[in-house]
């Protein structure tokens, strides 16, 4: 039995007695390999008859209905929606069309999403979900399924089930569609943008400000933002401590000793109830003790006891009750070493002190860091105005109340100029929707997967430049224009999967 005329797809429809989806040429071929008569038999091997014209016309239609086009056309040629005339003909509508799709795929595809694009419902309805953004596109993409789904049914009774499959597609479908349109030109308000930019520059004012307590003339560099350009300030502070620390010694003596005691004597006169005063005590008396026996205290070591100071004076500066009492005991001593460093070191104090008010600047801004969302790391001038306020020791507030706390001027002017919060461009929003929706709908379809990593691209550093990147008009213009289309092909897409 020669089978080399059949195509390797027919063979297989044929081996899976899927008779009804081999081409016209594959059924002849076949009738003649196995002998049989080439004259046409209605019940196999004749193809259905069809005008390729009107069948074109019909699929296009059926893109528009959301596939009703055939019950529609056979409920108006034969006035019945249930007669036996109506099924016959319904039937035979089916038929011409199926085998259409498989003589013409190409043709098919083009006329069912044309007739889905062009559909005058499809222009009725998208004013309705214009300005939703990316849920918007979901929902409309999510009926249309659902209603094409429905206009797939063969019988009434498989219209709930098969709505709820196109729905599903629909919605995925369109997720994928209008989230790469967003990535690849996303659509930036252009007051947001703007208003983002002039946070951009201020956040490189408060860094530049902290610079210039190490060198006048150090900035960020003119591409460093959000987390880059932290962590610039951040070397540059610890490179400034790094050239002096090594370089200092305190020698003990019975001064040294005396300002010790000073400190300790200060908190056991009533300003520290019984039990912190002999916390407090002990500490210094064990700070006593090791500088003592080691008579001088290299740089490093002295740095790492100040460093310790003050991380036991932010910790109680925190606590309830009495024991707030202890920060104000422990920065003392923490302020009585620093003097002590400055000094005995007088060839370094000068260096020292540009990096310990460089530092005590940038604790604002590590503050308001905290305060960030996401991978930008761009704080607002609120939020620096709230840190500011945070870390000011002085008592009750005082040196915020007066406007004198260290990077004040500048939180209060910008906040004042630029407002409190950062305006969403809509990007993030949409962008992290889309991978809540395409990553919901992964039991549907394991290549919705791949569309969440797409989505969460832009929040990384190299993918937001990647994606972010400033496009050319037209092509975004494009893209936009595509992008708002793809609900209105999910009627010719979800056809073309019968």
């Amino acid at each position: 039995m020669d089978l080399s005329k059949i195509s390797s797809k027919d063979l297989e429809y044929i081996k899976a007695n899927k008779l009804d989806k081999v081409s016209t040429a594959g059924l002849q071929a076949f009738v003649e390999a196995t002998g049989g008569s080439n004259a046409p038999q209605a019940s196999v091997v004749a193809p259905v008859e069809y005008s390729p014209m009107a069948e074109a016309a019909r699929s296009a239609a059926g893109g528009a209905t959301f596939q009703f086009a055939d019950e529609l056309e056979a409920a108006l040629r034969t006035g019945s929606i249930s007669s036996a005339e109506y099924t016959k003909l319904r039937d035979q509508l089916r038929g011409q069309q199926g085998q259409f799709k498989q003589d013409y795929p190409k043709t098919a595809i083009g006329t069912e999403l044309a007739g889905g694009l062009a559909m005058p419902v499809g222009a009725a309805l998208k004013p309705v979900t214009r300005g939703a953004g990316l849920v918007g596109d979901v929902a409309l993409g999510t009926g249309m399924g659902a209603l094409t789904g429905a206009g797939m049914a063969k019988e009434q009774a498989d219209i709930p089930g098969q709505a709820v499959v196109g729905g599903l597609f629909g919605g995925g479908v369109t997720a994928g569609l209008s989230g790469a349109g967003r990535l690849l030109a996303p659509n930036i308000r252009p007051e947001a943008g703007a208003r983002e930019q002039q946070y951009e520059k201020f956040n490189t004012a408060a860094y530049n400000k902290v610079l210039r307590n190490l060198n006048p003339t150090l900035k960020v560099p003119d591409n460093a933002v959000g987390r880059d350009a932290y962590r610039f300030v951040e070397d540059a502070i610890g490179a400034q401590y790094q050239a002096v620390v090594p370089k200092l010694r305190i020698e003990y003596s019975p001064r040294v000793d005396q300002a010790f005691e000073a400190v300790k004597n200060r908190y056991a006169k009533g300003k520290l109830p019984p039990s912190l005063q002999k916390e407090f005590a002990g500490y210094v008396d064990a700070l006593k003790s090791d500088f003592s026996a080691n008579q001088v205290l290299p740089g490093t070591r002295a740095q790492a006891i100040k460093q310790d100071l003050g991380e036991m004076a932010n910790s109680y500066s925190t606590a309830q009750g009495s024991e707030r009492l202890l920060a104000n005991a422990y920065r003392d001593l923490q302020g009585l070493y620093m003097n002590l460093m400055k000094n005995q070191n007088p060839k370094y104090a000068k260096d020292l002190n540009k990096a310990d008010t460089a530092f005590k600047d940038f604790v604002r801004v590590q503050t308001a860091m905290a305060k960030t969302r996401g991978e930008e790391g761009i704080f607002t001038p609120a939020q620096l105005e709230a840190a500011v306020r945070q870390t000011d020791r002085s008592a009750r507030k005082g040196a915020f109340a007066r406007g004198a706390a260290p990077m004040q001027k500048l939180s209060g002017t910008a906040t004042s100029v630029l407002g409190s919060k950062v305006p969403d461009s809509g990007t993030a929003a949409r962008g992290m929707t889309g991978a809540l929706l395409t990553g919901g709908a992964t039991y549907v379809d394991p290549m919705m997967g791949a569309l969440t990593g797409l989505a969460t691209l832009p929040y990384y550093k190299y993918g937001e430049k990647a994606m972010f990147a400033p496009r050319n008009e037209t092509f975004a213009e494009a893209v936009q224009r595509a992008r708002s289309a793809s609900p209105f092909a999910v009627p010719g897409l979800l056809g073309l999967t019968q």
